[in-house]
């Protein structure tokens, strides 16, 4: 499974004094521990991954940028004014440690280089070091024998300091109990029996469909080639007939002529009615 993701992963400085040395350069912090073989769950992406020693091995120089930052980047952009404390040196494969180790450099040439190392030698000294948290993207895959997930490919991005409690994000790292891993194991199965099945469910459907539908397509009744062109036939005839009404509708109607003869026999015949005049019927 790809993952395009930056992981953090914190792990303490040395407590031992003698990996301290400073001068007027900076302050040298030797033999870091920066990611070890392990279960570690991450404080960005926040999952448990598996780091195998050869991949650390294999990866273990492979660092595209070496800064060692004041503190993750957070979704924000860093300064490399205030928020540069110096960078990540002599990084490689520790094979009696099974982790990738580096020299932290505390550039005493800015202030918060300054700053960060005297802060970070007087924790040494009582015993309570600061955390660094180490930057890398790259890929994972799914081990099913394991049953687990392992990184596969790593590009190291850079190294924060981080304080240790103080935010959900800022914590050390956790190698899971067996329980703890356990459950997880029984999480994924579940869901991959949960895929499966869906799968399954989603091929049955589909070729239960495709079956009904070639059965019903047997079945339906083929047109008869003589009642198609008779119908045809019909519809033509039909829509000839309804042009001609059109073309009728649209003609003017005729003017009519009546003849003298005409307009006579077509007048109505005055009837004669009696008159009385001084008590007597006179006939008009």
């Amino acid at each position: 499974m790809s993952d395009n993701k930056i992981r953090t992963l914190n792990l303490d400085l040395p407590r031992e004094p003698s990996n301290y040395i400073e001068s007027e350069d900076g302050l040298t912090v030797r033999n870091v521990k920066l990611l070890a073989e392990g279960t570690w769950t991450d404080s960005a992406v926040q999952t448990p991954l598996f780091y195998p020693a050869h991949i650390l091995e294999k990866y273990a120089t492979n660092w595209v940028d070496s800064t060692f930052w004041a503190r993750h980047s957070g979704g924000q952009p860093r300064n490399v004014i205030t928020d540069q404390l110096g960078e990540v040196q002599n990084q490689h494969y520790d094979a009696q440690e099974k982790a990738v180790m580096g020299d932290v450099f505390y550039d005493y040439s800015t202030q918060v280089g300054r700053d960060g190392g005297k802060k970070a030698l007087r924790a040494a000294k009582r015993g309570k070091p600061p955390a660094v948290s180490v930057e890398w993207g790259g890929s994972e895959i799914y081990n099913p024998e394991a049953k687990q997930y392992e990184a596969q490919e790593m590009v190291y991005v850079g190294l924060a300091q981080v304080t240790r409690g103080a935010c959900s994000k800022c914590s050390l790292p956790k190698a899971l109990s067996a329980e703890e891993r356990q459950m997880e194991m029984n999480a994924m199965e579940a869901d991959e029996i949960k895929k499966l099945l869906a799968d399954f469910g989603a091929e049955l459907k589909a070729s239960i469909v495709g079956d009904v539908d070639a059965k019903l397509a047997a079945f339906a009744p083929k047109p008869d080639e003589g009642m198609s062109a008779a119908l045809e036939a019909s519809n033509k005839a039909l829509a000839a007939v309804e042009e001609r009404l059109k073309a009728l509708e649209l003609e003017p109607a005729p003017k009519t002529v009546v003849t003298v003869e005409a307009k006579k026999e077509l007048e109505v015949p005055v009837k004669k009615l009696p008159r009385i005049t001084k008590g007597r019927i006179e006939m008009e």
